[in-house]
């Protein structure tokens, strides 16, 4: 139960915890795109985690040992079996994940620098700095590859039976 963890917290006391991590370790840190992409995994790790065991439960002992009783190796078992059972679970818990990370903005905005912005903290100092024009050409764009993905998503989790319940 420890994978669920960061479930327990906000995402800004996640941040601040983080902030506090990158500040004190002995080499720099703060203000890469490292440690968002860190801060990022440990927040969204437990809806990974529980995405893709659908996948992971579906694959079955017997599968690799009939597998091994036909002459396979352990190689061509996992490439053959393994890959392509798991491979659509795996693929829509990244789409789903990606579109849970391009909406959060409390991580990215406290651990990132001026060469490491996303496009959150991107659309935030916009706003903050009155660019409205370039701000909602941007939110149209980011609108746009976000519809994108989304139905990217749908159409993967309804054509594999990985709707999110």
């Amino acid at each position: 139960m420890v994978g669920g963890a960061p479930l327990v917290f906000p995402a800004i006391v996640l941040a601040v915890a983080f902030l506090q991590f990158v500040l004190n370790v002995p080499f720099a840190l703060y203000g890469t795109l490292l440690s968002i992409i860190l801060a990022s995994m440990v927040q969204f790790m437990p809806f990974g985690m529980r995405y893709s065991y659908a996948g992971v439960l579906q694959i079955h002992r017997e599968l690799e040992e009939a597998s091994g009783l036909s002459g396979a190796r352990g190689l061509t078992t996992f490439f053959r079996i393994v890959v392509p059972l798991v491979l659509p679970a795996v693929v829509t818990c990244w789409l789903f994940i990606f579109l849970m990370v391009s909406k959060a903005v409390s991580i990215p905005l406290l651990l990132a620098g001026p060469g490491s912005q996303v496009v959150a903290v991107t659309m935030f100092e916009m706003w903050q700095n009155g660019v409205a024009p370039e701000l909602a050409a941007l939110g149209i764009i980011w609108t746009a590859i976000m519809t994108t993905v989304s139905t990217a998503f749908f159409i993967l989790s309804r054509r594999y039976g990985l709707s999110v319940r």
